[in-house]
């Protein structure tokens, strides 16, 4: 099955919001946390923070989400249900191996010379990080 692959990364955002959209972040925690869903329950849950978020506005979005390949919808009782496709740390590893991935291939991102470059900024926090990533 083709796994999802992110076209944007917002460094500055935190979670599944580097590579997915506010209200799809939203909807993906959601997802994870009670295992599967209707857009009904999802709506309901949303109507709090997003007042202007219509019924169709968020199927919609968890349509798209089914493009991407991070939910799945099928039929209980005639009600559509979502479920996710990937858990939390899958997701969470996909995402990292492709930005890592990412910045090996671009030889201006990720060049000895840039990396060592940049390397003298990181303090000692950042690089005990990085080692025991590596290790």
């Amino acid at each position: 099955m083709k796994k999802f692959k992110p076209s944007t990364i917002h460094l500055a955002a935190r979670g599944p919001q580097k590579v997915l959209g506010e209200v799809e972040s939203k909807i993906m925690n959601l997802v994870w946390r009670d295992t599967e869903l209707t857009v009904r329950q999802v709506r309901d849950f949303l109507a709090a923070e997003y007042k202007e978020l219509s019924f169709n506005a968020v199927m919609t979005i968890m349509n798209r989400l089914t493009v991407k390949k991070l939910l799945l919808k099928k039929s209980k009782a005639g009600i559509n249900v979502y479920q996710s496709l990937v858990t939390r740390a899958d997701f969470s590893r996909l995402i990292t191996r492709d930005i890592i991935a990412s910045l090996l291939e671009d030889p201006m991102l990720f060049s000895s010379a840039g990396f060592l470059g940049i390397a003298k900024d990181f303090d000692d926090k950042d690089i005990a990080k990085l080692k025991k990533l590596l290790s």
